[in-house]
């Protein structure tokens, strides 16, 4: 354990949730630049946070010397118990919302671009049945819903499974990927495409700080990497603006392309499928409004 000096005196914490919140942030994103940008901060600040919190704490909780952090064993300590601090602030301020709202339960939910759209029929209908349940839906990346999951931000995520401990996924559905290409692509009559065929493409793919998702690696695993995308992007829908301007090719699931215009999804060969699933943490008791709309997906989710 590595020892810093300025901490504070003993029995005296100066510890922010902020600083909790970024070192959390930076755990779960790999980086700096990746919190700072799941935090909506600058590099500059997250840096400034991490200080700080080591500072207090008097012990270094991340390595910073590699391409990507890893926690210190004081780091690997710190991590459960601001994981739970964490979590009981957003419960607390949970418990607050609903008092606010008249004792009537928020139930917030967290999905992916591709399968927030397919989640609003279902909130709708919820909601006509149970008037008393309030609902907050986000998009974001799988990792990044996984730890607000986590650290009790959200109350359910609709992503593919999350294997952690402490997190419980139920399935839902499978669905299954698309080659995506400009409807004039001399590409777009094939019954089927392989990497082969595309191997030689500009490929168009979301941004590593974001997250690759899974399915999309196992379609590179023949040629052994993952390509570097001629363009990044944050979103599906520019994956599909990009296509249909005149860009290669991308790869998404079926969900997102159904409805688009321009574009040509092709099955890829092999075929490629997702796990969609909800998920919710084990570490905290939901509200019983959570609770119900989790069964009610599970129940009416179209399979």
């Amino acid at each position: 354990m590595t020892a810093r000096s300025g901490q504070a005196a003993p029995g005296v914490s100066k510890i922010q949730v902020r600083h909790l919140e970024t070192f959390l942030a930076i755990v779960g994103a790999g980086t700096l630049t990746a919190a700072a940008d799941r935090l909506y901060k600058t590099q500059g600040a997250i840096s400034h946070d991490l200080k700080a919190l080591e500072d207090i704490l008097g012990v270094t909780v991340i390595d910073r010397s590699g391409q990507r952090i890893e926690l210190t064993p004081a780091g690997a300590a710190l991590l459960p118990h601001a994981q739970e601090l964490i979590a009981r602030i957003h419960a607390a301020e949970g418990a607050m919302q609903r008092i606010r709202h008249g004792d009537r339960t928020i139930v917030r939910i967290g999905a992916v671009p591709s399968l927030a759209q397919q989640a609003v029929p279902y909130v709708a209908g919820f909601r006509r049945e149970q008037h008393d349940f309030l609902f907050k839906l986000v998009t974001g990346d799988a990792r990044g819903l996984g730890d607000a999951l986590f650290a009790g931000e959200l109350d359910l995520v609709l992503a593919e499974t999350d294997p952690r401990d402490g997190i419980k996924s139920s399935a839902l559905d499978s669905e299954e990927f698309r080659v995506v290409l400009s409807e004039r692509d001399p590409l777009a009559a094939s019954p089927r495409l392989s990497i082969a065929q595309l191997a030689e493409r500009d490929f168009v793919g979301l941004g590593r700080d974001v997250a690759t998702p899974a399915v999309t690696q196992r379609f590179f695993s023949s040629v052994d990497r993952y390509p570097d995308p001629a363009v990044e992007v944050t979103e599906f829908w520019l994956m599909i603006e990009l296509i249909r301007a005149g860009g290669s090719f991308c790869l998404l699931p079926v969900s997102a392309v159904e409805r688009a215009d321009g574009v040509v999804a092709v099955p890829p060969d092999p075929p490629l499928e997702r796990q969609v699933a909800i998920s919710y943490s084990t570490r905290r008791i939901l509200p019983r409004g959570v609770v119900a709309f989790h069964d009610y997906l599970l129940g009416r989710w179209t399979r």
